[in-house]
């Protein structure tokens, strides 16, 4: 073929384009990227895959820029199985494909746009899937996964300056269980973090970073059945960055944590004021301001007909509510709307997923699982958000070494401690007794610790129950006693094992009969038998004052009613 051109007044840099383009056909630069095209499309957001898939069988979509012209550009979507090379899977117009056929693996994605000229924009991030066709993994109960270990490295994955970390479990199960494996932190320009599984490559660049100075603490700060890990002392290797929670991906095989957040000033106002208010019921209204209203009289005037005088114009005083102004200084104003969810719900209004919507609000993920209230055995639905909540915010005002907590209690002495127990009645609260013993010092060691629950009604006795675990109970105060504390906590633990478990309870929200007690009173009945004293905190719990006879810890018991 002939090809005549015809140029007048034509630079040297325009021939060469010319020529260029002759020589080389649209088709052929499909795959390379235009920066300078206005038209070349940018990159797809937002692509998404399941987080795993049992049959190998699933869809991957992605976004479509609002001004596409549907037609005329074409996606380009690219996989890659366990690391390998990149392939390309797909090349049409629309946002999405359904895939098949894959098997156990993990798989990655990404797509591009190309428009009509045949120019390609950039890739999108990555979104990752397992795929396993046999058995999935069971995810082990939170006690096993508080036993995993983790390391923390920190270096630079990029080269942007900023100090990133490396989260790696060394101790524990080798399944993707739900748990985190391997996590990036990457440092940003305002000293917060972003978190991402880490990648294979990342992986062994990251392992051979230097240990920081940083102590993971384990605990599931969600309250999802997922062990997360807190990251104290992060400012030792990352200037002025706040400490980290990462939350765990809470669901076997997949890899990327569900989020971060920083434990900042702000966070640690909200658990504070959370536990301050567990430990004591007036805290809110102790720090208010101002006045809830007042009744006035107020003079209304109306036009009215009455029979036989008429039309009349009348006016009387009525009693008018003039709201008023209150405020709380020094709160939180996201405690301070979990605790106006409480009035409401004192006054028959509101509930319990008021309060569950304000913390994943502050937390920034989802909050809750059915795995916690399986452990804890519980089945009514807003006992177990109420104790979702609980469990959620005071755990991780433990990590934050909150004073009225268990990272502050001393060992060789005996605690009253409480948590909060159903928020449908505008807040129960449950007691216990716990003591840490120096070891070794038999016959008690490590952390233990009693009280009592429902159960059909009736007052049964739970040592070391999973509802009362430490970091999840809030410091009431210390007993005193004539006897040393491990003499003490031993008394105590034989009277807790004479009782019978055969005194009724009282149901919530419902006034308790003469013959009736709760775990308070349970607490301090062990408190007395045993020869201690309660610490004067206790007088404000419900039925405290009502404590459990001695003859029930006795060896002769009365029979059960």
């Amino acid at each position: 073929m002939n090809v005549v051109f015809r140029l007048k007044k034509l630079n040297a840099l325009v021939v060469a384009t010319a020529v260029f383009l002759m020589l080389h056909p649209a088709s052929s630069i499909a795959d390379t990227e235009d920066p300078t095209n206005w038209e070349t499309p940018p990159a797809p957001t937002s692509i998404t895959v399941p987080v795993a898939d049992a049959d190998g069988a699933y869809t991957v979509s992605w976004s479509i820029p609002g001004w596409n012209r549907p037609g005329t550009w074409t996606y380009q979507l690219y996989e890659r199985r366990n690391g390998g090379a990149w392939v390309r899977v797909y090349n049409f117009i629309f946002g999405y494909t359904n895939l098949s056929g894959r098997t156990s693996a993990e798989y990655e994605y990404r797509v591009r746009g190309c428009n009509d000229s045949s120019w390609c924009g950039p890739f999108s991030s990555i979104a990752t899937t397992i795929v396993e066709t046999g058995p999935w993994p069971e995810p082990p109960p939170l006690d096993e996964q508080l036993n995993y270990q983790y390391e923390v490295r920190y270096g630079h994955i990029d080269s942007d300056g900023y100090v990133d970390l490396f989260v790696n479990r060394i101790v524990g199960s080798d399944e993707i269980d739900g748990t985190i494996g391997s996590a990036i932190l990457r440092g940003r320009a305002n000293t917060t973090f972003s978190v991402s599984a880490a990648s294979a490559s990342e992986i062994a660049s990251a392992s051979g970073w230097p240990i920081a100075n940083v102590t993971p603490i384990l605990d599931d700060f969600n309250a999802d059945g997922f062990v997360d890990v807190f990251l104290r002392s992060v400012g030792s290797v990352a200037s002025n960055s706040a400490d980290q929670i990462v939350f765990a991906p809470g669901q076997v095989l997949s890899r990327q944590p569900t989020g971060i957040r920083a434990s900042d000033a702000p966070l640690q106002a909200f658990t504070s004021d959370f536990v301050n208010w567990v430990a004591n019921d007036g805290y809110f209204e102790d720090a208010a301001v101002g006045s809830p209203g007042y009744w006035d009289q107020e003079l209304v005037c109306r036009w009215e007909f009455n029979w036989p005088q008429g039309i009349e114009f009348l006016c009387e005083l009525e009693w008018v509510w003039e709201e008023g102004d209150i405020t709380y200084p020094g709160i939180h104003p996201d405690a301070v709307e979990i605790w106006e969810v409480i009035k409401d719900i004192r006054n028959g209004i509101g509930s319990v997923g008021d309060i569950l919507e304000i913390l994943e609000r502050v937390l920034g993920v989802p909050v809750g699982g059915v795995m916690i209230c399986a452990d804890a055995g519980i089945v009514d639905d807003d006992e177990c958000t109420s104790f979702e909540i609980n469990f959620s915010i005071i755990s991780t005002a433990n990590a934050q070494q909150n004073p009225n907590t268990a990272s502050t209690r001393s060992a060789d002495q005996v605690y009253v401690t409480v948590r909060g127990v159903d928020f449908t009645f505008g807040i129960g609260r449950h007691s216990a007794l716990e003591y840490t013993a120096p070891i070794p010092v038999p016959p008690a060691t490590g952390t233990e610790w009693r009280s009592a629950s429902n159960d059909n009604n009736e007052l049964v006795a739970t040592p070391n129950d999973f509802r009362d675990r430490p970091s999840i109970m809030v410091t009431l105060g210390p007993t005193n006693s004539i006897f040393p504390p491990a003499v003490y906590w031993q008394r105590i633990k034989d009277a807790d094992a004479l009782y019978p478990d055969c005194i009724r309870y009282p149901e919530l929200g419902v006034e308790a009969g003469p013959d009736m007690y709760n775990s308070n009173g349970y607490v301090v009945g062990l408190i007395n038998v045993s020869g201690g004293v309660p610490p004067l905190a206790v007088s404000t719990l419900q039925l405290a004052d009502k404590p459990v006879p001695a003859e029930w810890f006795s060896s002769s018991p009365p029979a059960c009613p």
